[in-house]
C-alpha cells in the first residue's frame, strides 16, 4: 500500500478519479502484478512511468474508467519530463535539427487540460490528496464533457509547464524528435515562410527551447 500511495502522490489527477470507484485501491494495485510493473524492476525502469502507462492500458481494456485515460497521460508525460536531466541533449550534427529532450507532446480529447487543472484545484480545496484517497473530500470532482475533438499539448522541462499548441506545431516538433536535416524542417514547416524567414522561425523555437539547431 505505501508503494502505490507513492506511485499516486506523483499522479494526483488520476487517483483523484481512480477513488471515486468502488475497490480503487484492488483495482489499483494489479498494476503490481503486472508485466509492465517486473519489466520496470528488472530494466531499473521508473515506476512512476510505468503505473502511468499501465493505468492508460488499463482504461483501454476497461478495467479503468475511461477518463482517467487522458488525466494518466498527461501525469505520466510530466513525469517523464521531470526526470530529464538539464544536459540531456545528445550531440547535434552541423545542418541538423533535433527536438529538445525536455519537450514532451501530447494529444488528448478536448478539454482535458483544463480538467486536469481543475482536478489539481479540486484536490487542494479538499483538503489535499490524502483527504481524497481516504474518502474523506467532500462532494465530486470535476468531469470533463464527452468530444471527440482533440487538443494538441505541449511540455516543457525548464518551467515544468503544459500548454496548448497548433496541430502544425504539434506535428512539426512530434517529426523532430529524432534529429532531420535543415532542409527537411524547412519543408515540413509548411508556414508559407521562405529562405531567411524559415530559419528565422526555427531560431525563434531554438531560443524557446523547443529546437536545438546545428
Amino acid at each position: 500500500a505505501r508503494t502505490l500511495t507513492a506511485l499516486l502522490e506523483e499522479s494526483p489527477a488520476l487517483a483523484c478519479l481512480a477513488f471515486q470507484e468502488e475497490d480503487a485501491f484492488s483495482s489499483l494495485d494489479g498494476f503490481f502484478g503486472s508485466a509492465l510493473f517486473h519489466g520496470a524492476l528488472q530494466n531499473r525502469g521508473s515506476l512512476a512511468l510505468s503505473f502511468g502507462a499501465w493505468c492508460v492500458s488499463r482504461c483501454q481494456e476497461g478495467g479503468l474508467a475511461p477518463e482517467i485515460s487522458a488525466i494518466a497521460a498527461i501525469e505520466r508525460e510530466a513525469a517523464r519530463l521531470r526526470r530529464i536531466e538539464a544536459s540531456g541533449d545528445a550531440p547535434l550534427l552541423p545542418g541538423h535539427v533535433r527536438r529538445r529532450a525536455g519537450v514532451g507532446l501530447l494529444c488528448t480529447p478536448a478539454g482535458s487540460l483544463e480538467h486536469y487543472g481543475a482536478l489539481m484545484a479540486w484536490i487542494q480545496e479538499s483538503g489535499g490528496l490524502e483527504t481524497v484517497i481516504g474518502g474523506q473530500a467532500p462532494g465530486q470532482p470535476p468531469g470533463r464533457p464527452e468530444t471527440a475533438d482533440k487538443e494538441h499539448l505541449l511540455f516543457t522541462h525548464q518551467d515544468g509547464g503544459i500548454s496548448w499548441i497548433d496541430p502544425e506545431l504539434y506535428g512539426f516538433l512530434h517529426a523532430c524528435v529524432e534529429a532531420i536535416t535543415l532542409e527537411a524542417a524547412t519543408d515540413l514547416l509548411a508556414l508559407g515562410a521562405e529562405g531567411d524567414e524559415t530559419l528565422e522561425i526555427l531560431r525563434d523555437l531554438e531560443s524557446d527551447g523547443l529546437l536545438l539547431v546545428h
